[in-house]
């Protein structure tokens, strides 16, 4: 069963990343680092972003035009870097 900061993190990252491909910008990506950090504040692991990325990329490719599939999956791969790098700083930091 998902916490309810599990459920937080994957409405949020449901709605980031479709922004973020349909708009790819500073501000759009922003919001991916922000999820990150907020993940973090919660106490939320690697684990959780990655499954909640999963889901909103499933949901992005089944929405996505044919032809648009390639850029939707790197666009994703971009958001999903920018939201574990607050994971990273933190590991640096130790």
């Amino acid at each position: 069963m998902a916490s309810v900061e599990q459920n937080e993190l994957r409405r949020s990252y449901a709605t980031g990343l479709p922004a973020y491909v349909r708009e790819p910008n500073e501000r759009t990506l922003r919001a991916a680092y922000e999820l990150g950090r907020e993940a973090v504040t919660r106490e939320l692991d690697v684990l959780d972003l990655a499954l909640v990325h999963h889901e909103a990329l499933a949901a992005a490719l089944r929405e996505a035009d044919p032809e648009d599939v390639e850029r939707v999956i790197r666009s994703a791969g971009d958001f999903l870097v920018e939201s574990l790098s607050a994971f990273e700083m933190i590991r640096r930091a130790y």
